[in-house]
């Protein structure tokens, strides 16, 4: 809530993988009048760091979709506590 008591809305930006959604994040960010309130998180990033993999084809490439479940979800847990 803000100091009006009123919820903040929240948006969240998705897109396919190479697509520049920092860059679209910061742009609503600067038009927003409020940059302090935005926080961004690239899930991408995220996920390539916890699963130690260089990028989204190296991932999609683990043959076991259990290893693939476990990365997503250490992913969620960090992005959880960046929240």
């Amino acid at each position: 809530m803000d100091n009006t008591g009123d919820p903040l809305p929240i948006t969240v930006l998705a897109g396919i993988s190479g697509m520049d959604k920092e860059s679209l994040a910061r742009k609503i960010a600067e038009g927003s009048g409020r940059p302090d309130q935005i926080l961004s998180i690239d899930f991408e990033s995220i996920l390539m760091r916890t699963s130690g993999s260089a990028d989204i084809a190296t991932f999609l490439d683990i043959p076991s979709a259990r290893t693939k479940a476990r990365h997503i979800e250490d992913a969620f847990g960090v992005l959880v506590e960046d929240i």
